[in-house]
């Protein structure tokens, strides 16, 4: 399993679903192009990219290295290109953190000084 992603998945998958999500985010941890990591996983479990994605959508994937700076709560992933997206960032807030923040800074502006 790949370092610093946790992974939920649907108690109702089978474990050839489950293996093909694992395998999904496996692409992390590889310098292999995405879309011959897709196409790859495509002939592997003999099924279309739409069913791959829709398998994959079952899933939650997370990093264990980037969490919100407000909550602690751990930063979701969606695409393979997010993990170093999201771990090139000096901080990250969450979609629940978010409106409070800007609601406290609306009230209570940073001083220019």
């Amino acid at each position: 399993m790949m370092l610093n992603v946790l992974f939920g998945l649907d108690f109702m998958m089978t474990a050839e679903q489950k293996q093909l999500c694992l395998d999904y985010w496996s692409v992390v941890d590889t310098q292999e192009n995405y879309a011959n990591h897709l196409h790859r996983l495509c002939q592997t479990y003999e099924v279309s990219p739409e069913q791959v994605f829709k398998t994959v959508q079952l899933s939650y994937a997370y990093l264990d290295d980037v969490t919100c700076v407000t909550c602690g709560m751990n930063c979701p992933i969606y695409l393979p290109a997010d993990v170093s997206i999201m771990r090139s960032k000096d901080s990250w807030t969450c979609d629940h953190c978010l409106p409070v923040l800007e609601r406290e800074n609306r009230f209570y502006p940073l001083s220019p000084f």
